[in-house]
């Protein structure tokens, strides 16, 4: 019986140690997104050829959130 246990409570932690890793890779996929698209923000602000709507539109980032980029950059 003892051992029975102990195999039940063995592939409880290899679920837990599976799930917490894909979770952790969504967690950084999901930053080196974010990460790409202030940074593309950010070039496209440097070039200056396209208005802040435009490059929100482009990047997925908010108008908010490029108007605070541009103005960090200042």
């Amino acid at each position: 019986m003892c051992e029975a246990v102990e195999e039940f409570a063995e592939k409880i932690a290899v679920r837990r140690e599976a799930r917490g890793k894909r979770e952790g890779r969504r967690e950084g996929e999901a930053l080196g997104k974010r990460e790409t698209m202030f940074a593309t923000a950010k070039r496209l602000l440097a070039n200056g050829k396209l208005m802040l709507k435009e490059i929100a539109e482009c990047t997925g980032l908010s108008l908010v959130q490029v108007k605070e980029l541009k103005a960090s950059m200042a």
